[in-house]
């Protein structure tokens, strides 16, 4: 069973990409598909670009956060809609090389962001390839660095990362990643309005780490994940401590990839589980206030040979969730990636066309903003692709490019 443990984490191999030529300045805009239209969007490295995380603070304040790969190495990205269009917003790379001067260890990626509001903006990530923690922060016009709890193995600590963040209020955020002191375990800090501190999280977990948190208030928070044991992890905070939530366990083994709660009543987890066929297929979860059950979901393909995943779930309300991710079997084109997405009426989730630029693709972040009709689109799905063949063998993309779809 594949478990997503950095699923927010894409680091571009810097040697593998440059053999190619820079990548495009900005990526295509092909014909919209099942109601979903491709925006244009910036690609400031030169060497590749991916988005790993959306937060949608209005209708006319969106973020989207990943990694570039520059001539030297992996840094920070960052993109900014405001109602007509994307661009780049410069961020903070604390690492230029951070061992012993060697290219292959210099990098930093962003794989998490929450808003709070137009001037109140944090992000998540890791630096040094993703074994230190990286906090950043928006106050409306620039972003800057802001120290985390847990110390990095340059300062004496295990190694870190945090996979993603959710902003309660000014004074009241939360992160959640993996860190590899004893046998591995989740990584959790929270804001209190003047410094972040390390929070302990449940106990009794075996190895195991948090990837997605979503919170609808101060003693409502959710955060999932997965264990090295194959089974899926749920956490919530209730005000005074975090606690795991049990969830169902398929037999072959399922991970959490996101989680978004719209009430005490109503949240959304989504993920991979191992079928009896011996294909990764869609996983999702539905919290009722009382309990986590599975819900069907359907796979573009469920053979031996498919891989099914899901990345990301974004609710509008509680009869419109839409779940991003991708799909590949032997017919995608020699197992090439195809972007996944899925839609909740309230009823059943079923399968919307999705856009399939270049030669391969992924969706791997969602956000939605509340209401019916919200001018330049309510939901938002971004990821990357690449004009050329992904390599079957070792996984890698050749220079890819930012991709963001919306409705």
């Amino acid at each position: 069973m594949k478990l997503h443990r950095f699923v927010r984490f894409w680091w571009l191999g810097i040697a593998a990409v440059a053999f190619m030529g820079p990548a495009a300045g900005v990526a295509a805009a092909p014909s919209p598909t099942g109601g979903l239209v491709v925006d244009e969007t910036p690609n400031p490295g030169v060497y590749g670009n991916i988005l790993s995380d959306m937060s949608a603070v209005g209708a006319r304040d969106v973020w989207a956060v990943g990694v570039k790969a520059t001539a030297t190495s992996n840094d920070t990205l960052a993109l900014h809609w405001n109602g007509t269009g994307w661009t780049a917003v410069p961020t903070p790379n604390p690492d230029s090389q951070c061992q012993d001067g060697d290219i292959m260890w210099a990098g930093q990626a962003l794989s998490g962001v929450s808003g709070v509001s137009a001037t109140d903006v944090w992000v998540v990530g890791g630096g040094c390839y993703g074994i230190e923690p990286l906090i950043e922060h928006w106050n409306g016009s620039t972003w800057s660095l802001v120290a985390g709890a847990h110390l990095g193995i340059r300062d004496g600590g295990d190694w870190g990362t945090l996979s993603d963040v959710a902003a309660v209020s000014s004074s009241n955020v939360w992160a959640v990643g993996y860190v590899s002191s004893n046998s591995g375990r989740p990584l959790i800090e929270h804001w209190g309005g003047s410094a972040w501190s390390e929070v302990q999280g449940a106990q009794g977990v075996a190895e195991s780490y948090l990837g997605s948190i979503s919170a609808i208030g101060a003693n409502d928070v959710w955060a999932v994940g997965g264990t090295d044991a194959g089974t899926n992890l749920i956490e919530h905070w209730n005000g005074a401590g975090w606690q795991v939530v049990t969830s169902p366990q398929p037999a072959r083994g399922s991970s959490l990839d996101s989680v978004t709660a719209l009430s005490p009543t109503n949240a959304w987890a989504v993920g991979t589980q191992r079928a009896s066929t011996g294909a990764d297929v869609t996983f999702v979860l539905h919290w009722d206030g009382k309990r986590w059950s599975q819900v069907a979901s359907p796979n573009p393909r469920e053979t031996a040979d498919a891989t099914n995943e899901l990345r990301s779930v974004a609710a509008v309300s509680p009869n419109d969730v839409w779940a991003v991710g991708m799909y590949e079997s032997e017919q995608t084109n020699i197992h090439q990636d195809r972007t996944l997405v899925l839609h909740w009426d309230g009823v059943q989730w079923s399968i919307v066309s999705s856009p399939q630029p270049g030669r391969t693709s992924q969706l791997t972040a969602a956000a939605a903003i509340p209401g019916t009709t919200v001018p330049g689109g309510k939901v938002f799905a971004g990821g990357f692709f690449s004009q050329y063949d992904r390599n079957i063998y070792d996984g890698h993309y050749t220079l890819p490019e930012t991709l963001v779809v919306r409705r």
